[in-house]
């Protein structure tokens, strides 16, 4: 992924502390550069390492507390930083009473280079249409994803989402069954080894490996596959393990 080009740094005379808020909706979007291109934008604008909020969440409900108590933590003459509105928050009324609260408080609010709490009308016009999109792109998203949820229900008949029945196929179990008993015998040892393990199940079957799982412990409680490992407290060489 092709790093971002870092903010220009705002000169700007502070008379307060300035802070930073960094956020991300998923643990996902944590293991890609979200969280490091907002930061490299907030370092940029000069602020403290320490003084950077980062928050993994939703802004459904704007249920956010960590920028709830950032929010709280701003004083007269303190600068906050946001890389962009979407990243404050997609809830146009919650978002637009938070921001008023910091701007009746002398707290000035930048997302990305624009002052979003200044009296100005240009400035309140701007704010609030910032606001709007942010929540309009994510209640787009979510009609899109409702959409391809219906689509799925019609086509595949009943269909609600989330992992699918392992029922649906037929014979499924009975297959599973078949192959987690297979077993090999070296005839110098006369030792069996299960031929296949559960990952192999998984890519017989065409399903993902969690459901070879699931399987196999439905399987393993109505006592009819032995199970792939030895208790810890009783050694057994005779069972190897998968």
């Amino acid at each position: 992924m092709t790093r971002q080009k870092p903010a220009p740094r705002i000169n700007q005379t502070k008379t307060g502390r300035l802070w930073g808020y960094a956020r991300v909706s998923s643990r996902k979007q944590e293991a890609n550069s979200s969280f490091e291109v907002q930061n490299i934008f907030l370092r940029n604008a000069g602020v403290p390492k320490p003084n950077i909020t980062q928050e993994t969440g939703s802004s459904k409900d704007n249920k956010l507390p960590f920028k709830k108590a950032l929010i709280n933590l701003c004083q007269s003459g303190d600068t906050l930083y946001v890389i962009s509105s979407d990243r404050f928050g997609r809830q146009f009324l919650e978002c637009e009473s938070e921001l008023i609260i910091l701007q009746s408080r002398g707290v000035n609010v930048y997302f990305g280079n624009q002052l979003v709490t200044s009296k100005r009308p240009v400035n309140i016009l701007l704010r609030r249409m910032l606001l709007m999109f942010s929540e309009f792109s994510n209640s787009e998203r979510s009609e899109r994803t409702r959409a391809g949820i219906r689509k799925k229900i019609s086509e595949k008949g009943g269909w609600a989402g989330g992992r699918p029945n392992l029922s649906i196929k037929p014979g499924l179990i009975e297959k599973a069954l078949n192959l987690f008993n297979a077993k090999t015998n070296n005839a110098k040892t006369k030792e069996s080894k299960f031929l296949y393990t559960k990952v192999q199940v998984a890519e017989i079957l065409k399903i993902c490996v969690s459901s070879a799982y699931r399987i196999y412990n439905r399987l393993l409680q109505d006592n009819l596959v032995e199970p792939r490992r030895a208790p810890k407290n009783i050694p057994n060489k005779n069972i190897p393990s998968s």
